[in-house]
């Protein structure tokens, strides 16, 4: 079982019937699709190493979670350089990458974006990779706070290109992980308001002030790139 920081995070432990019956009944009613495309989140510094922050390894296990239930074949990772940390570090996807292989997924199953700088040039540089590996039907994951925006830029990428996007074709980090098992509860009740702002208030407000405005302004600005450099402000 792997550990990091004060959460296990690999592997769950053997479930009781019922707990096995849910996940099962949940896993099911996830329709099969060719990949998942999982939007990165962040990275941070642990001494002098850099790592996925709590939103990339939850996303990166959900997309594990899909992948070992046989819901899909391959994991697209989409995400460049954050902004959080300064200095020469890797592209997001590529530790994502690294994370997923050592919990057991295989390099020949991951499909990385490496160049974008936030979720609209994700989408944007990501899309043309799909259809480049013949992948015609996927799955969105990313966390709860984000997938509203998320999906709301897919559309406005996929229109441009004259493509439906089907909304009932994304799920949440917290739905895989809280359905797969009562083990990932811990984690995501710190990850969650409002255990987070016990642990972290400022990050956490600043986190949600930025999400709530760029949702506000993506209609008069539908990829992103005025409240992409007004949130960058504000983080810092």
């Amino acid at each position: 079982m792997k550990s990091e920081g004060n959460f296990e995070f690999r592997v769950p432990p053997e479930q009781g019937d019922d707990e096995a019956a849910e996940e099962k009944k949940f896993f099911d009613e996830i329709p099969d699709s060719d990949a998942v495309l999982v939007l990165a989140g962040g990275l941070e510094k642990r001494g002098d190493r850099v790592v996925l922050d709590i939103e990339s390894k939850m996303r990166a296990l959900g997309a594990l979670e899909l992948w070992e239930h046989g819901k899909i074949k391959k994991i697209v990772l989409a995400g460049g350089k954050g902004v959080r940390i300064e200095g020469p570090v890797p592209p997001i996807s590529e530790v994502m990458k690294e994370y997923l292989m050592a919990h057991g997924a295989p390099e020949e199953d991951i499909i990385i974006e490496t160049n974008s700088i936030n979720t609209s040039s994700s989408l944007e540089n990501v899309l043309p990779m799909l259809e480049g590996q013949g992948i015609k039907k996927f799955l969105l994951e990313t966390n709860e706070y984000h997938m509203g925006r998320s999906e709301q830029l897919l559309k406005n990428v996929l229109a441009e290109q004259g493509i439906a996007f089907n909304e009932s074709l994304s799920v949440t980090a917290e739905e895989l992980l809280r359905n797969r098992s009562s083990h990932y509860e811990k984690l995501i009740r710190a990850y969650e308001f409002p255990e987070s702002l016990k642990s972290a208030s400022t990050a956490a407000i600043k986190k949600g002030l930025r999400e709530f405005l760029r949702r506000s302004l993506i209609a008069i600005d539908p990829h992103d790139k005025v409240a992409s450099f007004l949130a960058r402000k504000f983080r810092n």
